[in-house]
This record gives C-alpha cells, structure tokens and sequence, in this order.
C-alpha cells in the first residue's frame, strides 16, 4: 500500500473491514479509535477509498449516514496478514447496489459486535476488534452445516492476569424469522455440539484410542507443524545392537554381557541399561519375524512372512508347471544319469496330472509329453487329468516356447507366465519339488518310477538302479485324493 502506516490504524481498519463485512463510519471510529476526534477516521477511510481498498454506500433515510465495505482487492489484500491468514474470506459485494441491500444485516451484527468490545473495554477483559468473526461455516455431517451470525472469542478477568477463554456463537434475531425457523437452527446447534467428524472416530477405533487423543493428536499437528510422534528418551534397539544380536543367535542375556563388559572396559562407553530394559526394547523394535530369524535363522524368519492365498477352486481350473532335477541316478543304455522331471500339478486336488522324465537337459519336447499325458485320460494315462483352465509357469523359455504356446493355443488354454523370482506365486509345484528334495532315494521306498522320451517320442518307463517298489508319483497323487495311473515297470 501507498503510504499506509504499515502495522497502524490504516491496517487494522482494513482488516475489521474484511472480517466485519460492513461497518459504519460511528461503528469504526468506536472500534479503532474512541479517544480520539471521528475526523481521523473518515480521513483514514477516505485514503483507503482512494487506494481502491475500500467503497462506501450512503445509506437510505438516515442523513449523510455512510456505510463502508472492502473491495474485492481490499479483501485479497488483507487475507495474505497473519491475523487473517487461513479464514475463509467474505463474500464481497459485486457493486453499490448489492451492498445496499445487505447492509441491515450486517450493520445489525456489527453493532451487536461493538457491544460486547465496548463492555469488555470496560470490565478490562480481553475482546480485541479482530475476536468478532461474522458467518463461520461449522459442518455438522451429511452435507448440512450451521452458520452463526458471529463467532466471538472471549477472555475473562484482568488484562494480563489468570481469566477463562471463552467461545460463543452469536445469532442477532431481526425478527424476520418464524419460531419453526429458529426452533431448526436450536436443534442445528444441538446436533453441532455432538458432532464428530467420521474420519477421527474411525481413527479412533483403528488405533485404540479416545477419541479425544485424535484431537489433541490434531491439535499439536496444527499448534507444532508436526506429523510425527515425538521420540520418548526410552532406550532403543541401535544398529550395534542388532549385530550382537546376531553374533549371539538372539541371546539377550549375551548382548548384555557383553555391552556390561565393554562398558567396564571404556568408561567413555554409554550407559548400559538393565537386562529387563533390553528385552522390553527387543520386544518393542523387532517384529516376531525378525527374532526368530535371529535365533532361528532366514528359514524361521520367513515362517513370519505373509503371502495371500488364492482361493479355492474346482478340479483342472489351474495347473502349475516346472522342471525339477532329481537326485537319484539311472541307468540310460548303459550310462548312469541323473535326470530331470518335468511336471504339471493340478492346484485343486494336488494330484499329478503329467509327467515327463528326461535324461538330458529340460526342453520343449518334455514340456509337450508331459502336457499330452496330463490332457489325456485314456489307458495308459489317467484318470487323473483332463484339459486345464489355465496353466501357470514361471518364465521358463521351454514352457513359453512357440510350439507349447501354439498346441495349448489350439485348446484355448492360457498360459501365464508369473514374474521372476515369486515361487510364492506357484507354491503348488513348489511344494512337490520340495517334497522330491525331503525324500531319499536311497532308504525311501517311494522311488520314482515314470516315463521318460525315446527318439521315437513315445513316452516309456526309466527305471531306478535300487529295486522299484511302487511309482512315486503315483503314491503321491493316491495320497491327493486321485486314483493313481498305472505305471507299467520295466
């Protein structure tokens, strides 16, 4: 502003203009400045005018009785002030003639207003010009909210000594309301002063805590600029910490030994807390998963991950596939090799569909075999099998390759390749891989005893070195429900 005492009347009288929405040139002066001569506030109002920060209306049938009220730039201006800053601005006025007809009610709060700043004067309370905030908008839920006349802030007792804060809201009857109208907005308050917004109640239950903690949680957030919880001066588990933890398998008797030891050696080495303290802190900052990692080690960590489970579904909705290198040795035209399987397991039943036995290196022509074994259910093969919904395979190029694609294509079988490195994401056929790891060839009478390919590309039995008591495929799928294929030895 153009030669405004920055911070003096010119200011605040620009600021009540805002807040107060239309004030008379009487109702300034006595909000401003009553000590002194009225003519300082028309002249003061009179250079906001030629600024362009305020206009005024002569009012009807009272004289030269003028009323004053901010422009549009007046009021843009005064809510970039602190003491304005984050009100909601008025709702300016577009012309004289609109302000002329708002100007009963408004003189009428501003009035009312004045009353109480001229008592508080008096009494030497607390009620500065800028406590009187006209028309603030308090939702009360479902799109309803109540709007008072005025929102008034209050401090009682002495001017610098012990008094209670008020707050009150204002409603200046004019009688131009019925008693149906006024009875609506007393059940408005009621219902205002038991509202609760939704979202701090669902916070509430959430975490386990009143309500009233959200509140004040709110209230320090806006008061502190502050999100986070403020760190409590409790001990916590630091980095060094951990290591012992791990040096010592998870012992907290050990690490406490141990930082008792240092700490008697180094007298420069920070304060030890006590073993109660340590394990509380150990309980507080590592999850479940993480101590039993410590003592247990990755495998008894991982028991604490979570992983979603698909749900459950009907017989061939979706088959699982993959390779496994099996560790027994055969016998392949006089030559002992280790072979590999390639398998599909239906996920619902857990039976084997198909299998495949190689004794080189997995390729397309297992994944083709062992698929046409699944698919069908005639004799040999059987019962076991069918055609799948869908076949899921973890990004295996034998799997993915053209000719696999193409013949399951022609059946309308999907196949969906999952992303690398996710065995949770195919647990089925993992689970039987495993199940092939845990067993032993040597002592297990469940050897493996199943097809393998000729160059003719007929599927036909590879038998064990050790004698073969029962397939173990076989035993697998009886033990899933199925009825196990016959499997012819050699």
């Amino acid at each position: 502003m153009t030669d405004v005492d920055a911070g003096g009347g010119d200011r605040l009288a620009l600021a009540v203009l805002a807040q107060y929405r239309m004030v008379t040139t009487e109702q300034m002066h006595l909000i401003l400045s009553p000590g002194v001569r009225i003519e300082q506030t028309r002249r003061r109002l009179a250079k906001l005018r030629a600024e362009g920060l305020v206009d005024r209306i002569t009012l009807p049938q009272r004289g030269r009785l003028r009323g004053w009220f901010p422009t549009q730039y007046g009021v843009q201006v005064a809510c970039e002030w602190p003491e304005l800053r984050g009100r909601r601005p008025s709702k300016t006025v577009s012309d004289r003639t609109a302000a002329r007809l708002r100007v009963g009610h408004a003189l009428t709060v501003t009035e009312t207003g004045l009353a109480f700043l001229k008592d508080a004067r008096r009494r030497g309370e607390l009620c500065r010009p800028l406590d009187w905030i006209p028309e603030v908008y308090h939702p009360i839920g479902s799109g309803e909210a109540v709007i008072p006349d005025a929102l008034m802030f209050y401090r009682r007792g002495r001017d610098g000594g012990e008094g209670a804060m008020l707050r009150a809201f204002v409603e200046v009857d004019r009688a131009t309301m019925g008693p149906e109208r006024l009875a609506a907005k007393l059940t408005a308050y009621a219902r205002l002063y038991d509202y609760m917004p939704a979202h701090v109640r669902l916070v509430a239950q959430a975490l386990g805590k009143s309500e009233r903690t959200v509140w004040r949680w709110l209230a320090a957030a806006r008061q502190d600029h502050r999100l986070a919880r403020v760190e409590s001066s409790h001990f916590t588990v630091t980095t060094e910490v951990r290591r012992l933890l791990a040096l010592w398998g998870g012992n907290a008797s050990r690490v406490h030994a141990e930082l008792m030891q240092r700490a008697a050696d180094d007298p420069d080495a920070p304060a030890v807390p006590s073993l109660s303290t340590l394990h509380r802190a150990i309980r507080r900052d590592l999850t479940r998963g993480e101590r039993a990692g410590l003592k247990s080690g990755e495998a008894a960590r991982r028991a604490h991950d979570v992983f979603g489970q698909r749900s459950a579904t009907h017989r061939n909705a979706v088959w699982e596939g993959d390779h496994k290198h099996v560790p027994v040795e055969v016998d392949v035209e006089g030559e002992l090799a280790t072979p590999w399987v390639t398998w599909f397991i239906d996920c619902a039943t857990k039976a084997i569909a198909g299998v495949a036995v190689t004794a080189h290196a997995p390729s397309r022509d297992a994944v083709l075999a062992s698929l046409r074994i699944a698919i069908t259910r005639g004799e040999p093969f059987g019962p076991v099998g069918g055609l799948p919904g869908q076949i899921r395979v973890d990004r295996g190029k034998e799997f993915l390759c053209q000719a696999v694609t193409a013949a399951m294509g022609a059946l309308a079988v999907p196949v969906t390749d999952l992303p690398a490195y996710s065995p949770h994401l195919k647990g089925t056929i993992k689970a039987l891989n495993d199940a092939v790891e845990e067993t032993s060839s040597s002592r297990s009478p469940a050897t493996p005893a199943v097809r393998s390919l000729t160059a003719a590309g007929s599927p036909t039995p590879m038998p064990h070195r050790s004698p073969m008591r029962r397939s173990w495929a076989c035993c697998w799928t009886g033990r899933a429900g199925g009825t196990p294929a016959t499997v012819r030895p050699r």
